[in-house]
């Protein structure tokens, strides 16, 4: 039960996590405009409660794919290298310049999205040896890098670019997960593996898996076998969700009508029991549309139902879907 009228700004913040952790986006914009009635500025609370509070309007803004959540990603970065006691060190530097990357790369601005995702390498790489505050400062900021080097490889694969800069970028991905088996490492590992090589072996006109080889065929389905079983065993909604679109999108490069019919099975049931996101439900039935144009083999496989977000508005999201290879070019 939430307390829209909380007095305290931390208690108030923690109410807008609440509703983000537990997906009930309903209620954001009540607690969000009441977070910020009561920290209007650095001064109201003190400077975590005005970092914390541009984080989760950040968050909120960017699960609903809405350009506002730019803004707020850049005063996160620079507000806290400005008023921070750590100054540049404060790991919300970081978390605003990848916050700025993943916008840009999603409204299809892909150098500036690398230049982001450099500067947060950068920053990971130097305060995981400086950083002599926190016992676990190496587990934070090698997650930090993985994750960063991780979206280098996705923005490369989505606009089927520079396939040296993914190849390298791949290769430190696994260069850190190698020693680190925490699932959300892994399994960002094998999407990431997975999504560079069908975006690079994909005739994107018509969306069909073309492989060099019957031997590069054979690995994108191992590396699709290794990312489902893993997919399974993670306890988010959101990386379940991601898993059941891929494996939609992999059904439609193979016309893979049965197993499509599985992937949007699995998604509504995990929509309808532990709980969805608009913009996914969104771009699984973009994806689900486009392949009905480009076979009939999906024509009687309907379209998901999601949850409503009331901070998705149709004006601010990108006018493409945010997404690897939803529609044909």
């Amino acid at each position: 039960m939430f307390q829209i009228r909380a007095a305290d700004p931390h208690e108030a913040l923690t109410q807008a996590y609440r509703a983000i952790w537990t997906q009930q986006r309903k209620l954001l914009p009540l607690l969000l405009a009441h977070a910020g009635r009561l920290i209007p500025d650095v001064g109201a609370a003190g400077v975590d409660a005005w970092l914390n509070y541009l984080l989760v309007r950040f968050q909120a803004a960017m699960e609903s794919e809405n350009i506002v959540a730019l803004r707020y990603a850049r005063a996160l970065q620079v507000d806290a290298a400005r008023y921070s006691p750590r100054g540049v060190a404060d790991p919300r530097v970081r978390r605003g310049m990848t916050g700025r990357g993943h916008i840009l790369q999603m409204f299809g601005h892909y150098d500036a999205a690398l230049h982001c995702y450099a500067q947060a390498i950068q920053h990971a790489t130097h305060f995981q040896f400086a950083d002599d505050e926190f016992a676990d400062a190496q587990l934070v900021y090698g997650q930090a890098a993985h994750d960063a080097h991780a979206q280098v490889v996705y923005t490369e694969a989505l606009r089927q670019g520079s396939h040296a800069r993914a190849v390298a970028a791949l290769r430190r991905v696994h260069i850190i997960a190698d020693s680190d088996e925490r699932i959300e490492l892994q399994l960002t590992r094998e999407r990431r593996a997975l999504e560079f090589a069908l975006a690079f072996a994909v005739r994107r006109q018509d969306l069909v898996l073309a492989a060099a080889s019957r031997r590069e065929e054979a690995t994108i389905e191992d590396q699709f076998r290794r990312f489902t079983e893993l997919a399974v065993h993670h306890p988010s909604p959101n990386r379940q969700l991601s898993a059941h679109d891929i494996t939609l999108l992999y059904a439609v490069l193979t016309r893979d009508a049965g197993l499509a019919a599985t992937a949007r099975k699995a998604f509504q049931r995990v929509n309808d029991t532990i709980g969805g996101y608009s913009n996914l439900s969104d771009r699984f039935n973009t994806r689900l549309r486009t392949a009905k144009q480009l076979s009939h083999k999906f024509d009687d496989i309907a379209e998901v139902h999601g949850p409503i977000d009331p901070l998705r508005n149709p004006l601010a999201t990108p006018t493409h879907p945010a997404g690897l290879l939803v529609n044909a070019t």
